[in-house]
């Protein structure tokens, strides 16, 4: 291996290394975790009862991931959309988009939704993952559409740290 070739490969190890430091755990929920996220440490996040919610870029996109002792996934989006509502978030009815992945080695559903927030329209993410014992995290995220996208490899990184507490 060439000198320079060696340098590379150091700096990007060091940079995955540093980008992994650069995250913080959030256990779901915090008094009896079933689940783990990890969020950039620039991302303002909560915790909160069920989950954390919080933002980046100021406020220009929203993320909540909240533990649901759902059954199914159709019990688990039934209690993700009543918590969005507590919210001031309404879904349409029907996703525009639904597409099954995995995150994470774990299962689940990524859900694209036309909502409302307050009078505003706005565009919302639902990506619920179910857990191996029981239950689902559902990560939800919405925001200016610039910056949504500007925040996309953090949200998928967000949405591929969620895993089973141990």
């Amino acid at each position: 291996m060439s000198l320079s070739l060696r340098a590379l490969s150091t700096a990007l190890a060091t940079t995955a290394f540093v980008a992994a430091a650069a995250a913080r755990p959030f256990q779901l929920p915090h008094a009896a975790p079933a689940a783990v996220i990890e969020a950039p440490d620039d991302w303002s996040l909560t915790e909160t009862r069920d989950g954390v919610e919080g933002a980046v870029a100021g406020g220009a996109v929203k993320l909540s991931a909240r533990y649901l002792a759902a059954p199914n996934a159709e019990r688990a989006l039934a209690d993700e959309r009543a918590a969005l509502k507590r919210r001031g978030l309404t879904l349409a009815a029907a996703p525009r988009a639904r597409s099954a992945g995995r995150w994470n080695g774990l299962d689940g559903v990524k859900l694209d939704f036309a909502a409302v927030a307050g009078h505003d329209p706005i565009d919302l993410t639902v990506i619920l993952v179910g857990l191996p014992k029981a239950g689902f995290v559902a990560l939800a995220y919405w925001g200016d559409g610039d910056a949504e996208e500007a925040a996309g490899n953090d949200l998928l990184r967000i949405a591929d740290s969620i895993a089973p507490r141990k």
